[in-house]
Formats: structure tokens, sequence, C-alpha cells
């Protein structure tokens, strides 16, 4: 094969330099300057156009051009363009050409680039010496395809050339070696017989595989050429026709006649038509086709190449421009019937294997899309084949992992049955139902089946989806009478082993035995017994977040604002414990990227980034009930009502139980729930007994009934009370088993036990969990692991941030709140610390001497709750960040753009000017219950099910943390608890008004939905609202007393006793005298004055006199009185935010609660005009309107039906709780460790001032907020400034602005969240300042190298810069001006506030080749 190898190479070598020699001639002298300027321009659109053939192009790859045209044409082309552009001469002559040829596409975050336009490839010429030749392979592929009825040739047609040189393209294309080359070429491809003949010339070149469509180009090519050389024959005379060309020796015109020049009927008889045996000089070609037929059928048939894929179609289309070429010029080609040839050629080309039938350019279309479809289909079933084989090979010590494993994938003995593995993909809709959606998360409703060796028969509710397969894999839904209505009609599906986890299919028999006690169980091969159950679980992302806090790179500005949030992400795809567990450990599997930590693993599907797993919880359909109407619904008691029977509702019979309740005109006041709901355990409950720290237990005697008439803080109690020792002791244990009990999954397979849940004896407290059996205190549930690590994953990734960011001084002085465990060890371990010693580990630095188990177990279970609490601020947290970034995006972003943003949050409807988010009302019935969960929010209710359930067991206990209900004076008698009162303790939440107000809300909201799911049916969802609604107005009062604390303690910093003279200007002036006229604006103010009346007033013990109280002087008075009421006017929009943030924390939790007050809101919204956007609210103006404010104060009130705000105050039990909760957050205990007691007037979740970018007297009109919550406290201050609040749009301006602020910084940072500015020389100042400023995240902008970067950790990697010039490019030299382009900033944001930054560092660094070293910047 050498041989043939040699000659296939030279040809193609001849055949590659004779084009490009003939096509590239000099050009004629220009005659003048304008034709010079003429050929110049030509030239460069010429190699223009080449450069983009082979794709788009930014400017800058264009400049480049430049570079290979001659000196003289540059020349030329500057003094053209300075007429157009002075300052950029030679880009004004290629934007020029660009016009003409090309396109401009604008790409979001990219540099803009150039496309070449379709008419402009009419110039491309395939032997272009300019370009390489895998540009020209590229170009190739990108060449638009001809039409069948026009046929365009292959290559343009060439220049004019100096008369010195225009001979040679005639000689080139009449010389008889050129034409047999190129026959024998065609005739190769052409050729379909097996060759025989040993005795032909050059037969190595009919050999199998030695055929190519390059070689058979250059062919085509050159008869192209010869066709535009001897077509043009108007400066041939008949006298000199041998000088032009064509009529040397070896050529086929050398025996011509001198009177008579050849013309193109000539050159086609001899080129074209010509016998083959003459051509070709030997006698084994004769009979074979002419040139003229090879051409024919290659243009028609595609020759015999073999191609994959066929013939070039240009290719094709330039042999056929051939043919018409020899009709046009010659009789005898034209007498050859082409036309008809063509028809049938072209009718075989469409009809193909259909019988002759033309099809449309749309069936076409479909049919590509279907292959393609049906391509890709194919190859996800042998990815994941293939991934599920890999999985099932592990030879990985792990016995309950290869037990299930095997289980799932092998038959049962005995059975004929064939494993099928159930649909890890779905295609699912949205929530309207408008556009079929590929969903980010796993149910078994989807159309792809991993192994479907059996079809499978379809549900008659789900016609799309095949049937859960019955083989051990998991269970169908029973229909029995003991399985509880739930709301997904299957589980979501495991990504990697393709089950539901469900245990064993149960028939009566096995449910008469174990009488749904314990989970299906079956026997190994071993005779072990062996639970089938694995614990379903979501992939999560929780990282360390400052976004929704006032990121202004000071740690030490605000107490709340100073630690970290905990932001969670969920991707939505379930896989079992189990199996993640296999997958982090298998090398093969889990791909470690630089820059992943060792906690960290990617979804096995969408390959995100995750670190944590939320535990599945399978709920009822009850919970996306909706509330009855308010006139006349029948309302159930509240979940905990003060009644001598409570109520208990048998799942069996719960519906025919809400038909015989009393019904009810009015829904409860805030004085009658608090006066009878049992949620005031301490007050409405005598059967259990608050420690003071953290637990609720039990009394032996709980006939005694509470006073309603007196406050129960004044009755101590009663030493006889001592006798009445706890009847049994709450611990770690006990709470991990009560965990089990709500969180295992049998009501979908077993009978419903509430009552092995959940007391509901008549003599024992409604809530009290009850302990499980020993049997059931050996079975482990996994769940409960997966809970327990994404608690610890959480607290543990506040405190590492909180720890870098704060630093190990500040941070012991401040742990925050639901740190108790931790603020303990350091006030107790601060000797050892100073001394150098070890620390002792809590909780034995409590105590000098050993503690009991069941007091170790107490502490425990304390540091759980105090976890779960930290979990519900995160929950919290999440919420708020993820709004703020829709609100953001809505508000930013072009009206045409709203819809799929709407869609991407899982948002129906934005009301308030975009403030107030409504999501879709659910219907069990769409998506197979899957609806309420689609898009970013509805994710989090995934999180926020798994904390409601986890809540259940100590729900009274979450709620008297969070709410700070009134407890009764310790028992002088009992000596036990005065002994655990002589160690001085951390709180484990600290009083309402020196916390995060909505986290306590949102803690309580969630103890009273996680209680009506662990005990699903006894609780009416009416119910359930009624107490959310009240315990949302005992959140705003706490709100709004804050900030009003807050802004008179910094008003009055200097003043000892301003409580007592404000108490008194409020006595004598304002609650008789704060009338304004505006009735709406009058309750208000009212209800202000009401609040702060009650927290200020003193106690019974500490009452005095009025002439006793310390007054203002008179020219004070009307001071005070004026900073009073704008204290109370700013607490208006902090309850406006207070309200907005917890709409949406509700719907997550009550998907439906909104569903009938939302319809009278949206009808005011359609028709009012006086709503604000809270984008104005979230930096304070002095031109807000009162009004305004108030109006949308009111729709969030009509919203929660919330009563009349001024009303409220009128219970005596509410101004006894605030009281108290002045009383709480003021005065210092002996047997408390001291926390902050701070009033919080400004807390996250902090508005961010990039959602308005219209504040004209904050920012100037030439710059742009930056990417965090900026803040404009500084601004004035004195001394020297490294920081900046604005991000000038001008990068001129920028770099002059840095440089005269720190001019002795060689390279310079700036931060884009907080506009720090640092120095970026490599000493790791943009590390320690991301800690600091981000949590470990940041964006900064390196000035002189014009390059963004972002950082998470100690990894970093380069991004696009924000600064661009007019062409969407930062170029290396500055020759042009850069301005902020706003999508690329736009781009930077969503990273940001979409808590992006480590996933993107990640996936640069792995893309890279070179990258940066860990803490260099």
């Amino acid at each position: 094969y050498f041989l043939s190898f040699s000659i296939i190479s030279q040809t193609n070598l001849a055949h590659r330099s004779l084009p490009s020699s003939s096509q590239e001639m000099p050009p004629p002298s220009p005659r003048n300057k304008n034709d010079h300027a003429f050929e110049a321009k030509r030239r460069l659109k010429r190699e223009v156009i080449h450069r983009l053939a082979s794709g788009n192009k930014t400017h800058s790859e264009m400049a480049e051009v430049h570079h290979v045209l001659p000196q003289r044409d540059n020349f030329v082309l500057c003094e053209t363009g300075k007429l157009v552009n002075p300052d950029d001469a030679s880009g004004a002559a290629l934007e020029d050409a660009l016009g003409e040829v090309a396109k401009r596409k604008c790409r979001t975050g990219s540099p803009d680039e150039w496309e070449l336009q379709k008419e402009a490839w009419g110039q491309y010429d395939p032997a272009f010496h300019h370009i390489s030749t895998r540009a020209h392979q590229s170009a190739t592929e990108k060449r638009p395809k001809p039409k069948s009825d026009a046929h365009q040739p292959y290559a343009p047609c060439p220049a004019p050339a100096h008369v010195a040189f225009r001979r040679v393209r005639r000689d080139l294309t009449a010389d008889s070696c050129i034409l047999a080359m190129a026959y024998r070429v065609l005739h190769v491809h052409c050729h379909e017989k097996e060759f025989q003949d040993t005795q032909l010339r050059g037969r190595e070149m009919y050999e199998k595989e030695i055929k190519s469509e390059t070689v058979l180009a250059r062919a085509v090519h050159l008869l192209t050429l010869g066709a535009y050389a001897w077509g043009d024959d108007d400066d041939v005379r008949s006298t000199s026709w041998r000088h032009l060309g064509g009529g040397d020796i070896g050529s086929v015109f050398q025996h011509h006649q001198e009177s008579a020049p050849p013309n193109a009927c000539d050159w086609i008889n001899m080129a074209l038509l010509r016998e083959p045996s003459d051509v070709m000089n030997s006698e084994w070609y004769r009979g074979k086709e002419s040139t003229l037929a090879l051409l024919k059928k290659i243009a028609f048939e595609g020759g015999g190449s073999g191609f994959l894929g066929g013939v070039d179609p240009s290719l094709r289309s330039g042999a056929a421009w051939l043919c018409d070429f020899a009709a046009k010029f010659n009789p005898t080609a034209a007498a050859a019937a082409f036309a008809g040839s063509l028809a049938s050629a072209n009718n075989a080309a469409k009809g193909g294997e259909g019988g002759g039938a033309v099809l449309t350019k749309e069936e076409v279309l479909e049919g590509k899309k279907k292959a393609a479809k049906e391509k890709a289909m194919a190859m996800m079933k042998a990815q994941m084949a293939k991934f599920a084989a890999n999985i099932g090979d592990d030879d990985e010590d792990d016995d309950h992992m290869s037990e299930d494993l095997e289980g799932s994938r092998s038959p049962s003995r005995g059975s004929n049955e064939t494993p099928n593995f159930s649909t890890p993909v779905r295609n699912r809709s949205d929530s309207t139902g408008t556009e079929a959606i590929q969903a980010m998360d796993l149910s078994p409703t989807g159309d792809f089946t991993l192994t479907s060796p059996i079809a499978s028969q379809k549900s008659p509710h789900t016609p799309h989806t095949p049937r859960t397969p019955q083989s051990g894999c998991s269970t169908p839904r029973l229909t029995s009478q003991h399985s509880g209505i739930r709301l997904l009609n299957a589980r979501p599906q495991c990504i990697i082993c393709g089950t539901d986890s469900d245990p064993m299919q149960l028939d009566d028999s096995t449910l008469g035995e174990s009488d749904g006690k314990q989970p299906a169980k079956t026997s190994s091969s071993e005779g072990e017994t062996i639970n089938r159950e694995k614990a379903l679980a979501f992939c999560g992302y929780s990282q360390a977040s400052t976004v929704a806090t006032n990121n202004n790179g000071d740690a030490e500005a605000a107490h709340v604002q100073s630690h970290v949030g905990v932001h969670v992400t969920l991707c939505g795809h379930a896989i079992h414990k189990s199996c993640c567990d296999l997958w982090q450990r298998d090398d093969r599997l889990s791909e470690r990227l630089e820059g992943v930590k060792r906690r960290e693993f990617r979804c096995p599907l969408c390959q995100r980034l995750s670190n944590c797993l939320i535990p599945f919880i399978d709920v009822g359909v009850d919970w996306v009930d909706s509330p009855t109407s308010s006139e006349n619904a029948p309302v159930l008691p509240s979940v905990f009502k003060s009644e001598e029977e409570p109520m208990s509702v048998d799942v069996m019979n719960c519906n025919e139980s809400v038909t015989h309740l009393e019904s009810s005109n009015d829904r409860l006041s805030l004085q009658d729930f608090l006066s009878s709901s049992k949620w005031w355990a301490t007050r409405n409950d005598p059967s259990i007994s608050w420690d003071g720290q953290c637990t609720f237990s039990e009394r032996s005697d709980n006939n005694r009934k509470p006073s309603t008439d007196l406050p129960i803080l004044s009755l101590p109690s009663s030493p006889r009370n001592q006798v009445r020792k706890m009847q049994s002791k709450f611990g770690k244990k006990e709470l991990i088993r009560a965990w089990n009990s709500v969180l295992r999954t049998p009501p979908r397979l077993v009978k419903r036990r509430a009552a092995r849940s959940f007391s509901t004896d008549r003599n024992s407290s409604i809530g009290s969990p009850v302990i499980p059996t020993l049997s059931e205190q050996k079975e482990s549930n996994s769940v409960v692991d997966v809970l327990r690590r994404f608690m610890d994953q959480v607290s543990d990734v506040g405190h590492r941030a909180d720890m870098r960011r704060m630093g190990e001084e500040d941070l012991f002085s401040d742990f925050g709140e639901f740190r108790h465990y931790l603020s303990e060890k350091a006030a107790y371990n601060k000797v050892n610390r100073a001394a150098g010693k070890e620390m002792v580990d809590w909780p034995m630095c409590l105590s000098p001497t050993s503690l009991t188990e069941t007091r170790r177990q107490e502490l425990s279970r304390e540091k759980l709750i105090s976890k779960l609490l930290f979990s519900i601020q995160s929950f919290t947290y999440t919420c708020c960040s993820e709004a703020s970034e829709a609100r953001g995006l809505l508000h930013n972003s072009p009206a045409s753009d709203a819809p799929s943003i709407l869609s991407k949050f899982g948002i129906g409807k934005v009301l308030l000017d975009g403030d107030l988010l409504l999501l879709p009302q659910p219907n069990p019935s769409v998506d197979d219950g899957f609806q309420p969960f689609d898009g970013r929010l509805g994710k989090l209710r995934y999180l926020g099910l798994s904390l409601m359930v986890a809540t259940s067991p100590v729900s009274k206990e979450v709620v008297q943390l969070c709410m700070s209900f009134p407890v009764p004076e310790p028992d002088p008698f009992d000596f036990e608890q005065h002994e655990k009162s002589s160690i001085q303790r951390a709180p484990v939440a600290y009083p309402i008004l020196c916390s995060h107000v909505l986290t306590h809300t949102v803690g309580s909201l969630i103890a009273v939905t996680g209680r009506a799911r662990a005990e699903e049916g006894k609780y009416s969802i009416d119910s359930v609202v009624d107490d959310c609604r009240n315990f949302v107005r005992i959140g705003l009062v706490a709100r709004v007393a804050q900030v009003i604390l807050a802004n008179l303690r910094s008003s009055f910093i200097d003043n000892p006793v301003w409580e007592q003279q404000v108490y008194s200007i409020i006595e004598e002036n304002m609650l008789q005298n704060s009338d304004v006229g505006d009735p709406n604006e009058n309750e208000w103010r009212h209800f202000g004055v009401t609040i702060l009346h009650t927290l200020l007033s003193p106690g019974k013990t500490a009452s005095q006199p009025a002439s006793f109280r310390p007054h203002p002087s008179p020219n004070d008075v009307d001071r005070m009185s004026s900073q009073i009421l704008q204290a109370i006017e700013s607490a208006k929009a902090e309850a406006i935010a207070f309200l907005r943030d917890l709409s949406l924390v509700c719907q997550i939790l009550i998907p439906n609660i909104f569903s009938r007050s939302s319809a009278a809101l949206e009808s005011n919204d359609d028709t009012g005009n006086n709503s604000l956007s809270l984008k104005q609210l979230g930096c304070a103006q002095e031109d807000v309107q009162r009004d305004n404010l108030t109006m949308i104060f009111k729709r969030y009130m009509t919203l929660f039906h919330i009563e009349n705000i001024y009303n409220m105050l009128k219970s005596y039990l509410l101004q006894q709780i605030v009281q108290t909760w002045y009383a709480d957050s003021t005065g210092k205990s002996t047997h408390m460790l001291d926390f902050p007691r701070i009033f919080h007037g400004t807390t996250w979740p902090v508005t961010s001032c990039t959602n308005d970018m219209t504040r004209p007297n904050a920012i100037p009109p030439s710059c742009l907020p930056l990417l965090g919550n900026c803040s404009l406290a500084n601004v004035n201050d004195n001394g020297p400034r490294s920081r900046i609040f604005h991000l000038p749009k001008s990068y001129t301006d920028l770099y002059a602005e840095l440089s005269e602020m720190c001019p002795d910084i060689e390279q310079t940072a700036l931060c884009l969240v907080c506009g720090q500015v640092l120095n970026a020389a490599g000493k790791g100042e943009c590390t320690k300042h991301a800690y600091k400023c981000g949590g470990g995240a940041g964006i900064y902008f390196l000035v002189q190298e014009c390059v963004g970067l972002i950082m998470h950790g100690q990894k970093a990697a380069y991004v696009h810069s924000p600064y661009v010039d007019f062409y969407g490019e930062t170029p290396q030299y500055r020759g042009r001006p850069l301005n902020l382009d706003l999508d690329r900033y736009r781009i930077l944001q969503s990273l940001w506030s979409g808590h992006l930054v480590r996933e993107k560092v990640i996936a640069e660094r792995a893309s890279t080749r070179q990258v940066i070293i860990p803490n260099f910047y």
C-alpha cells in the first residue's frame, strides 16, 4: 500500500497547489489611487470572508487580517479610513468590510461576534491559502447547503490577473496531464466494481479505502477554473490566441488551427466529452464514462464514493454546475437530455424509498428531530445501564447496601418475573401546563426506563407512565383501608438504583402477622433478617452566605449581621442514603474535581455540587387542602385547646368527625387564642412543667386548672407540688426514638398508629411524645441519620464560617443564637484557654463532678433541639434569599423575561409591584402530585416538610423558646430545679426582642404545621391556619416593638432615664392627643404608642407615683415626642417587610393558605394606584408618602386576616406577654450567662440596593450600585478611605479614583460586593477579606489586569471583566475606552445572589490548564 498512498498523496499535493496557484494571480496594476483603494478593499473583504468561513470571530480576531495584507494596501486603507474615523482608521475600513459581508451577534457575558452572511458564502474559495487546512474543514461543515434547483459553482470566479499572467489559467486547464489526472480521480471515486486487472498502470488508486473526498474536490475545483478561463473569450483574437494560453506543447489544443481560436465549446469537447481512452492514453478505459458522465453521476447520485454521510452537498452542486455549463456552451452536451436526468435525479433524492413521494421541509425536520431524540434516549439508556452495572459490581464490604442492591436486581426465587428498573427521568409540565420542561426532580412518572425487558402495562390513573414493577424493587400504593391518602401517586425514585425505597409489598397475611408494628423484612440467603427499607433523601448543598445581610465588609456592624447565614440549595434529585455513601466511596464514579472538598460530592444526575441530604417526607394529600371561607366555615378547635378532654380523632373517621363540629361565624380573636390554646403551655396546660431551659415534663397530677382571671406570674407553685415528681424524663434517646416514629414511611403501607406515635389518652397531654417499645428502640431508621447529618452539616458550616469571619476571640464572646452549647463550653473553659490547657468538652464542662446518664441525655437533647432551631433559621434564611433574588430579577429584567423567571422560581403571581410573591395553588391531580414542588421555591418545601416533621416531637418546646411566653415563678421547694439553677447556663434561644423575630415566628409556624403533619387527619386545615395567623400577629407585635426600641435607644443613647421619660410623655400627652386626621395613620400611631406604653410600663413591684417619675424638661418634650413618632413611623416599613417575607414562608409550609385572601388582594392590586414597591423601602427615602405605606400594610393585613391592630393590644394577655418580653430583654439573671442584649432595628433580609437602579439621590447617574447590600453610613467618615460605595460606569474614572485613593498599591483588587480596595500582589488579602465579607465567597475586579476574579475559600479563578469596549471585548492594549457592560455585571450579580460562586470556581478551575495558586490573592 505504500505505492498507492504515495500516488494519492502526490495527486492530492498537485491538486492542492494547482488551484491555489491558478486562483492567486498577481492583480493588474492600478491606474490611479481610486483603483488601488478599490482593489485593497476587495482584498480586505476577501480576507474577512475566509476568516469568518471557519466560524464566528470577535473583532480582535478579525483585526489580524491586516497582518496578511500588503503594506501598500494597509496604507491605502488607513488613508481612506481617516475620513470615517480619524481615531481608528484601520478599524474603520475593517468595520466597513464587516458591515458588507457579516452580521453582528451580541452575546450576554461574552464578546460580540461576527457571523458570515449567507449571501457572502458564494465568494468562499476552498483553496484559499491564507487559512489553514483545519479552517477549511470547518468551513466545509458550516457551508450552507445549496438548493436543489439552483446549482452553485464549487469555487468563485477568480479575480482578474495581471496581463503577464493571464495565460497561466488557460495553459493549466488545457494541459493533457492535468485533465488526465482529473479524469482518473473522478473515475476512481465513481468506480464501484472490484478491480481485477493487474496490467493497468496506477491500479493502486482503485484499491479499497483509498478514496478521498478532498482529492475529489480538487478535481472539481480544477474543472471549475477551466470553465471560468474558457468561458470568457471576449479578448481572444484569431491571430494571437496562442499568446493568451492554451496552445503550447502538451496542451489538448496543440494541433488546433491557427485561424480559429478554441472556445468554450471546444474545451468542453476536449476536457469533458473526449473518449476516456484518448484522455488516459490507455485502451483499458475504452468505453468507460466520459468526464461529463462522471460529473453527472457525482452530482445526482453521489457517485460510488461510499463516504460516511455521502458526498459534500457543495461538491455535488459544483459538479451539477459544470454539467449546466457544458449544456449551455456545447450542443452535444445539451442533446444528452440533461434536464430529464436532472428531474429524475431530484425525484429520487427527495422520494428515497417512499415510492417517489416528495417530503416537505417540515417533514424532513421532524424526521431529523425524531431520529436525534431516539439517538439521545438510546445513549442515555446505555449510560444508565452502565452506571447501574458499575454500582452493582462494587466489591466493598457493605452488607446492607449489597443485600439491597442484590434484592433489587434479582427476581425472587420461584418467580418468572424479570426485574424492571423504574425510570429516573421524567418529562413534566410546569404549573400552568403550557410548556413541557425537563424536571429537576425524580419520580417514577417519567417516560424513560433503565431496562425494560418486558413491556409493562400502563396505569389507568397515569396513562403515560409505566406501572411501578412489583418484583421487590418497590411497591405500589395499597388500596387497603389502612393506607392513608398520599399526595404523591408514587415516591421519587433513587437516581442510582432506580427504586423508591418502599418496603417490600405486604399482603393481608403479612399485615396480620406484623400488625403494622414493624416495616417489612425479608430473610437473606444466610438466614439473617434484614430491613428492606432504605432512607430516601434529596441532594442538597449548604454553604455560608451573607447575601441577605448587610455586606459592608465590617463583621461588627450589628450583632445579627456579624454572623453568617446558611443557605441550602436543592436540586430535587432523590437518592438513597446507602447509595449516596457508595457513590462517594467509589473513586470510579465520584469524580474528584480540583477544588472539591472532602465532604462534597456531585449529584449523580445533574452533577450539581452537593454536601448534604434532606430527608424525603411522604406527605398526605390533606397538606394541600384549602381553608374554608371565614364567613360560614366550621372551625375545629385549635391544635392545642384547653379542654378537659382533648378531641381524639381517628384517622379512619376523620371526615365524619369534622361534620359533627359546631359551626362558628367568627374566627378566634387573639385574646381567645391566648386564653385557650395549649401552645401557651406554661399557662393553659397544668399537666406539664417547664424547666426554664429547654424541656417540658409531665406531672403526675394534671387535675389542677389554671386561673384565667389572675396573671399566672404572681402565683408561685405550692410546696405540695414538690411531691409530684416528674413522671418521665425526655432525653436524647427518647427524642431519637420519637423521630424514628414520625420519620418512617408506614403511612402508605401499614396501619396508621396515631396512638403509638403520640398519646391521645384523655389523661395525658396532647403532644407529649410516647416512648416506643424496646423492639422499636433496637430498630434503626436511617432517615434519622440523614436528618441528624443534615443538622450537623448546617451547624458546622455556619460555625466554621463565623470562626474565620469574626476571629476566635470575637466569636467566643458572642457565638450567636441557637449555639448555647458552644457558649457554655467557651465560658467554662476560659481558664483552660488562658492557661493553654486542653479544653473540656461539653457537657462535661458544666459540672466539676461526673454527670449522670440521665442528665447527659437531657443535655444532649438540648443540643439536638438547638441544632434543629439553627436549621430552622437556615430554612428561613434560604427562603428570604431566594425570594430576594426573584424580586431583583423581576425588577431589573425586561417584561419579556418575566415568564421564564416565574417558571424558574415556581411563582404563580406577583402583586404589589413585584414584592408579594404568590405561589401557584397546588392541585393533587396535576403532575401526579408533584406540582407543589416545582421551581426553586417549590423545592424548598422538601426541606420545610422535613423540619416540620422533625419539630413535631418537641413542638411545645419550640413554641416556648421562640415566642418567649411568660412562665410561672420557680417553686422554692423544688430542690432539684434549684440545683440545676445554680449552674449558669446560656439560653437556648435569645429573648424574642433581642433575636431575629422572623426566625422565631417561622419556628412557631413550623411547630404548628409539624404537629399537624405528624398526626394527619386529626386537625383541620382551618385550625392549623388559625393558629399560624395568631402566631403571625404575635410576631408582628414583637417586630414592631423591637424596631421602636432600637430607634429610641439609638436616639437617647446618652440619656440613662429615657425609659421613664418616654413613659411619662406617653402617659401625659400621646395616649390622648395622637390623632392626625387620617384614620389609617391614626390607627398605626395608636398601635405603636400602645406597644411602647406597654413595654415601658413599670411592674407592680417597681411602680412609682407619677410625682416621683423623672420627667423631661418642657423644652425636651417636643423633641422627644417627635423622635418617638419618627420611631413609630419607621417601624411601619419594617413591619411590611416582615409580613412580606413571612407570606412566602407561610405558602411553603401551607401551600393553600392564601387561596381565599389572595383573590381579594389581587382585585385590589389591579384597581389600586397607591401601591408602592418595597424596593423603595429597602433604602429609606424622605419622599415616601405615608398613605402609600399604610395602604400596603393594610393589604398585607387583609392577606393574613389580621384584625384591627389597635384592638389586638386590648388583650391583657398580650400585654402581659409584651411586658415579659421587655423584662427578659433588659434584666439580667444570676443563673444565666450573659448574652448581647441588643434591639435590632434593621436585620436580615436586607433589601439589596441592586434591586433599584433608579436612585438618583443616593447613586450618581454615572455609577451603579455594588453587588452586595450597599451601606452609605460611612461615606462622610473622616480619615483615610480605602473603599468606594458606587461602581463608576467608566473604567477610566474607576482607575483614576482608585489610583488617587491607594497610590502605593501596584496590583489593585476591588471587591465588587462591598467596595473595599485591596492589594492583589500575592499577599492573600483577597482571601482574608472574602471570609469577612462573603463568608468565604468573593467577587473582585483586578484593575490593572482588567479581569474578574471569583473566590471561594482559598481557591480562585478568573472570569470575564465587567468593563468592555464597544465590541464587548477587553483588549490587552488600551486603544479603546472601556465601559461597564450591564449584561456582564448582571451575570456577576446572579453568581452572587444565586450562591453559585463556589460552583463557578470549581467549574473554571476544572476547565483551565493553569490554575491560580491557593491563597495567592
